[in-house]
């Protein structure tokens, strides 16, 4: 692992490219709003920055994948001169980038501006104790996601996450949530840290870390929660390698310190 440390707007770039853009995946997979939102279109999202990341968006088929290779030919392009430049828009700024279209279709640009409101939405309600049981679900679903896809980003780029992640020892880690189907795992063999969604299909964990609920996931994800005293009241258990359970545990409760959900 020896990506160059990052500055705290150029880490928060990078959250927001690799870890909260692709949220758009599970916000279109479970909620009729987004995909009544996007319906059947096609096309793709370009992001970059000056001398700096860039990510391309693909929707197609009902889903929002990360493609890493070229965009579509009915694609649009956005250009930020800075990652704070970014970051600006991100948080709900008015922001102007510069926009280019392979093939003018404003409807699709539309479509991606809605589908980002949407996603804010449920990333920051005003009040979520008052949404009901699906509204909740999904947000921590989205929550999940972002940490564990934000991790990566810390381990590589953040001084102190890099620092911690050389002292976890290897191994593959699922987090759930009792009685729901919420999961997410993360595994770090020594150079590079992956992580998914769901539960890993090839391998059995080395650790289990199991939430008692929803409600007790978004504490832990955003820091406010006593890790030693949830533990004990039974909140959270984990089974097996406790050490790399806490290595990942350390990054991921680190995310909030640059993003604010």
């Amino acid at each position: 692992m020896s990506a160059q440390l990052k500055s705290h707007s150029e880490i928060l770039c990078r959250l927001h490219l690799y870890a909260v853009l692709p949220a758009l995946d599970d916000l279109l997979k479970n909620t009729t709003e987004a995909k009544k939102i996007l319906g059947g279109r096609t096309f793709s999202i370009s992001i970059s920055i000056h001398n700096g990341a860039k990510v391309i968006l693909s929707f197609k088929d009902g889903r929002c994948l990360i493609d890493e290779t070229r965009p579509l030919d009915d694609g649009i392009h956005f250009f930020f001169r800075s990652p704070d430049h970014l970051n600006r828009l991100m948080q709900g700024s008015l922001v102007l980038p510069g926009v280019e279209f392979t093939t003018f279709r404003p409807g699709n640009l539309i479509v991606f501006l809605r589908l980002l409101n949407l996603l804010r939405k449920y990333l920051r309600p005003r009040d979520l104790t008052t949404r009901d049981a699906q509204f909740r679900a999904n947000h921590v679903r989205l929550l999940l996601g972002i940490a564990f896809f934000g991790l990566r980003q810390l381990a590589e780029h953040e001084e102190a996450s890099r620092r911690r992640i050389q002292e976890t020892p290897h191994g593959l880690a699922l987090f759930s949530i009792e009685n729901e189907n919420l999961a997410a795992w993360a595994s770090w063999d020594g150079v590079n840290i992956l992580a998914g969604k769901g539960e890993p299909e090839h391998k059995s964990p080395d650790v289990i870390v199991t939430f008692k609920d929803a409600a007790i996931a978004y504490q832990a994800l955003n820091e406010k929660l006593d890790p030693m005293a949830s533990i004990g009241l039974h909140l959270i258990q984990t089974r097996g390698l406790l050490p790399l359970a806490d290595g990942l545990s350390f990054i991921i409760e680190r995310i909030p310190r640059f993003l604010t959900l």
